[in-house]
C-alpha cells in the first residue's frame, strides 16, 4: 500500500484515498490515518489491523457469513393417546402422526417394542399389536401381554378350552410379526377347578419370564384352592417351576410386578383375598 512522506518530523501516513479503500474493505477505522516515522511502522501497524479485522468478522461483527448450527439429534419417539387415538411423534418437535382410527371403538396404552418398530395397544377391551406407523395390526384373545426387554418378542396369556371351559390357560411367545410361536406354560387344570395364567412378566436378561396362577373351585361364590408364581425360560427348554405360594388353602392372592436388576421376582399379595372373594 502507498503511504505518502510528509515532512522530517511527521512520518509517513496513509493517503486519503487508500485509507477510505481499507476502511470499506476490511472494516479498519477511517482514523487509523495518524502519521508513522516509517514505512515498516505504517507497515505493521496496517498488518495488525486487518488481522483484527479479519478476527470480528469471524466472530459476526464484519460481512462474513457464519455456518447454521446442526440441527438438533433425534431424542427417539413418543407414542400416546389423544382424542380415543394413538398417536406418535420424533423427539423434540417432529410432526404428530395418528397411526389409528377410534371409529369403532377407543384406542388406548401403547407400549413400545425393543427396537421402536412395533407397538401393543388396546382397542376397546382387545389387546393387539402393530407397527410402528399403524399397519400390520394384529388382535389377540388374551388378557395379558408383555414385550421381551432384549428383542421384538412377546409373551401372552390366551385362552384355551380345558374340558367344558375356555379360561386363560396357555402362556405363549411369539415375535412381534407372529412367527416363531410356541407355549411354553399351560395351567395346571383339574375337574372342577376354575382359574388361569396372569400377569407374564419377562426377566431382565430375556431368559425367563414369571407368571401367577390361580385355581378355584366353581360355586357362588368360588372357594380358592391355589395361589401362586411360577417361572419358565423364555425358550421353552425347561419346565415352569413354582417359586412361591399362599398356603392352602390359599389366604392371599397373588400377582406379579416384575423382576429386579439381580433377577429377583416382585410379586405382591393381596391380604383377605379369599374372603373378599367370597363375599362377592
Amino acid at each position: 500500500m502507498p503511504a505518502t512522506k510528509t515532512d522530517s518530523m511527521s512520518g509517513y501516513q496513509l493517503t486519503d484515498s487508500v485509507r477510505g479503500s481499507l476502511a470499506s474493505r476490511f472494516a479498519i477505522p477511517r482514523s487509523l490515518g495518524t502519521t508513522w516515522k516509517s514505512p515498516l511502522a505504517a507497515m505493521l501497524m496496517l498488518t495488525a489491523a486487518i488481522g483484527a479485522s479479519s478476527f470480528f468478522a469471524g466472530c459476526g461483527h464484519g460481512t462474513t457469513s457464519v455456518a447454521p448450527a446442526p440441527a438438533p439429534a433425534s431424542l427417539g419417539k413418543i407414542a400416546y393417546v389423544q382424542d380415543e387415538d394413538i398417536w406418535v411423534k420424533d423427539l423434540p418437535d417432529g410432526m404428530p402422526q395418528r397411526i389409528t382410527n377410534h371409529t369403532e371403538q377407543p384406542n388406548a396404552r401403547p407400549a413400545w417394542s425393543p427396537s421402536g418398530q412395533w407397538l401393543t395397544f388396546m382397542k376397546g377391551k382387545q389387546l393387539g399389536v402393530m407397527r410402528a406407523d399403524g399397519s400390520a395390526a394384529r388382535f389377540y384373545d388374551a388378557g395379558y401381554i408383555a414385550w421381551s426387554p432384549l428383542a421384538d418378542r412377546l409373551a401372552y396369556v390366551r385362552n384355551a378350552r380345558t374340558g367344558e371351559q375356555v379360561l386363560p390357560g396357555e402362556l405363549v411367545v411369539e415375535n412381534a410379526d407372529g412367527a416363531e410361536q410356541s407355549v411354553i406354560a399351560r395351567w395346571h387344570s383339574e375337574a372342577g377347578l376354575d382359574g388361569g395364567l396372569a400377569e407374564p412378566a419377562w426377566g431382565a436378561d430375556g431368559s425367563s419370564i414369571a407368571y401367577a396362577e390361580q385355581r378355584s373351585q366353581a360355586g357362588t361364590p368360588p372357594t380358592h384352592v391355589y395361589a401362586g408364581i411360577w417361572r419358565v425360560p423364555a425358550d421353552g427348554s425347561g419346565a415352569p417351576a413354582e417359586v412361591y405360594n399362599s398356603g392352602s388353602p390359599p389366604q392371599d392372592g397373588v400377582g406379579v410386578l416384575g423382576w429386579t436388576s439381580e433377577g429377583h421376582i416382585l410379586f405382591y399379595r393381596m391380604p383377605g383375598f379369599a374372603s373378599d372373594l367370597s363375599d362377592g
